[in-house]
C-alpha cells in the first residue's frame, strides 16, 4: 500500500512471499530519483527508542528514533525525530542522511510503529 505525496516523499509496504515466508518490503521514494527498498520489514523488529532532557525547566528536548536492522544491505535505517523548538527529522540508511518534513516523519513513524502507511497526522 503506498501513501500519498507529502513534500516530494512517499512510503509505502509491499507484501512479499518468499518460500512460503511473508514478509513486506518497505519503500520509501524522496526528491528526484530516491528509492529505497527494505526488504523483510517486520515491526516486530523495530527498535523504538526515545530521551527527554529532564535537566531544563522546562524540557526543550525531546528524541524518539525508530530503527530497524536492513539484513538484506547489512545496515541500520532510522527515523530521527528531535522536538527542540521546532521539530526536525531525519531519515538515515547506513551511513547517508536525508531531512525529512515533519508531516513525512510522522507517517514514517505510524509505517514502523503498526506496519500502517496509510494514516498521516495533521
Amino acid at each position: 500500500m503506498r501513501s500519498e505525496e507529502i513534500e516530494g516523499w512517499r512510503v509505502g509496504l509491499k507484501p512479499e512471499t518468499q518460500v512460503g515466508m511473508e514478509s513486506q518490503t518497505l519503500e520509501i521514494s524522496g526528491p528526484g530519483h530516491l528509492k529505497i527498498e527494505i526488504q523483510l520489514f517486520k515491526t516486530s523488529e523495530v527498535i523504538i527508542e526515545g530521551f527527554v532532557n529532564l535537566e531544563m525547566a522546562p524540557t526543550k528536548f525531546f528524541e524518539l528514533s525508530c530503527m530497524f536492522y536492513d539484513s538484506v544491505n547489512k545496515c541500520n535505517v532510522s527515523l530521527d525525530y528531535y522536538f527542540t523548538g521546532e521539530p526536525e527529522a531525519y531519515l538515515i540508511v547506513g551511513c547517508a542522511h536525508w531531512v525529512v518534513p515533519i508531516a513525512f516523519a510522522q507517517q514514517l513513524v505510524h509505517v514502523f510503529l503498526l506496519g500502517d502507511a496509510s494514516r498521516r497526522c495533521l
